[in-house]
C-alpha cells in the first residue's frame, strides 16, 4: 500500500464548485486521484459533473448552464475526505538505443524527402505489377471487394480494396516499396520458404511484409428468404485504406475516418516504424540466440551431472559391494572357527583332512575380504 501524504476535507457545496470551474483532469491531480476515481467520488456523494465536451464549449461561450446540485439530507454525505497517496512518479520508458547501421538508417529515412505517389501505373515496382495483375485476374467478391491471392508465392502483395480504391492501393505500394529500397532494404520473395514467401530486410533483418486493405462497415440489408443461411448485415467498403504487418491485425498507417488524413500524408512515418521494426527484430534475435546460448550450456551441464551421478553411483555401488563381501568373509571366518572349536571338542584334534578342509574354508575366506590379498584358487583360473 501506498504511505498517506495528508488528509484534505471539503464540504460536497466547494467540490460541486471547484468539479464546475476546473476541468476533471487538472482537479484530480489537487486531491491526488484519477478523474476516474473523482468522477466516482462525486457519483457516490451525489455531484453533478460537467458531460464531455463541456469545456471545449466553455472556451467559446457555447458551454450550457451547469446542473444544479441536488439537496441531500444524508449527514455522511455532507463533507468528503480525500486521503493524498505518495505515488511514485511515473517512470518514463528509455528511449531505444539503434545500433550505428540502423541509427544511419533512421537519420537517412528522417532526411529523406516526402515520399510521393506517381501519377500512374507506368513504371511500378515489378512486384507491384504483379500485385495489379493479380487484383485485375480476379473479380470482387460478393461484399465488392477484390483480392490479390498469392497462391503460388510468386512475390504478390497481399491487397484486399474494393474496385474504386484499387488504383489508390497500388500506387500506395509502390511508393513504399521503393522508398524502401531508398532506405536499404531489400524485397525477399522466398516460394520455398515454410511461412511467408514475401518479407523486407533491413540492415540484415528480417521485417514483416505489408498489406492494403480497406475498411468496411456492417450496414442492415433485407432479409432474404430464398437463401437459408442469410446475413443480417452487408459489409460496404468505406473507402478507407489501411497499412497493415502482412498476416498480423496491427495496424501500421490509416486513413482517418473525417478524411483530414491520409496514407499519402504520413508514407515516411511508415518508412520510420519499419527502421524501429528492424531494431525490434534484432533485439528478439538476440534474445533468442542468448536463449538457445543459456539453454544448450544448461543442457550440457545436465549432460556433465549425468555422466558425473552415473560414475558416483557406480563407486558407491562398488563400496556396497565391497562392504558385502567383507561382512560376508566376516561371517564366514566366524562359522570356520566355530566349525574348528566343535570338531575340536568333539574328537580332541584334527586330523589331516579336517585341517586341511579348514585351510581351504579360510582361503575362501581370504578370497572374499577385500582388505585382505586374495590367496590362488582354482576359480580364477582360465584355458587360454
Amino acid at each position: 500500500m501506498h504511505p498517506e501524504k495528508s488528509r484534505v476535507t471539503v464540504s460536497r457545496q466547494d467540490l460541486y464548485d471547484q468539479v464546475w470551474s476546473t476541468p476533471m483532469t487538472k482537479l484530480a491531480i489537487q486531491y491526488g486521484y484519477s478523474d476516474v476515481g473523482l468522477r466516482k467520488i462525486c457519483i457516490k456523494y451525489q455531484i453533478p459533473t460537467p458531460s464531455g465536451g463541456y469545456w471545449a464549449q466553455k472556451q467559446f461561450g457555447k458551454a450550457p448552464e451547469p446542473t444544479p446540485l441536488p439537496e441531500c439530507d444524508d449527514p455522511k454525505l455532507q463533507t468528503i475526505t480525500f486521503i493524498e497517496l505518495e505515488i511514485e512518479p511515473r517512470k518514463e520508458p528509455e528511449p531505444i538505443q539503434l545500433d550505428s547501421d540502423l541509427a544511419d538508417a533512421l537519420r537517412k529515412c528522417q532526411s529523406m524527402p516526402k515520399v510521393q505517389l506517381a501519377d500512374d501505373y507506368r513504371k511500378l515496382h515489378p512486384n507491384i505489377r504483379m500485385t495489379k495483375d493479380r487484383l485485375e485476374a480476379y473479380k470482387p467478391d460478393a461484399n465488392g471487394i477484390k483480392h490479390s491471392f498469392n497462391y503460388d508465392r510468386s512475390g504478390v502483395f497481399q491487397v484486399d480494396v474494393s474496385q474504386a480504391c484499387v488504383k489508390r492501393a497500388i500506387l500506395i505500394l509502390d511508393a513504399l516499396v521503393k522508398g524502401l529500397e531508398a532506405l536499404g532494404a531489400t524485397l525477399v520473395n522466398d516460394a520455398k520458404s515454410q511461412e511467408r514467401s514475401l518479407w523486407f530486410e533491413l540492415c540484415n533483418e528480417r521485417v514483416w511484409s505489408i498489406r492494403v486493405r480497406e475498411r468496411v462497415k456492417r450496414v442492415p440489408k433485407k432479409h432474404d428468404p430464398t437463401k437459408l443461411w442469410d446475413s443480417q448485415n452487408a459489409l460496404v467498403p468505406t473507402g478507407q485504406l489501411i497499412i497493415a504487418r502482412e498476416g498480423f491485425e496491427n495496424e501500421v498507417c490509416r486513413d482517418s475516418p473525417s478524411g483530414k488524413k491520409r496514407i499519402e500524408d504520413c508514407l515516411n512515418e511508415v518508412l520510420e516504424k519499419f527502421v524501429y521494426a528492424a531494431a525490434d527484430a534484432r533485439a528478439t534475435r538476440l534474445h533468442q540466440e542468448e536463449r538457445r546460448k543459456s539453454e544448450a550450456l544448461r543442457q550440457h551441464r545436465i549432460v556433465d551431472l549425468q555422466i558425473a551421478q552415473s560414475k558416483e553411483r557406480e563407486k558407491v555401488t562398488q563400496l556396497m559391494e565391497l562392504s558385502e563381501a567383507w561382512n560376508k568373509s566376516q561371517q564366514l571366518r566366524k562359522y570356520i572357527n566355530a566349525y574348528e572349536d566343535c570338531v575340536a571338542d568333539r574328537n580332541g584334534e584334527l586330523s589331516e583332512q579336517v585341517q586341511a578342509y579348514i585351510d581351504w574354508a579360510k582361503a575362501q575366506a581370504d578370497r572374499m575380504d577385500p582388505l585382505r590379498d586374495s590367496p590362488h584358487s582354482i576359480l580364477d583360473e582360465r584355458v587360454r
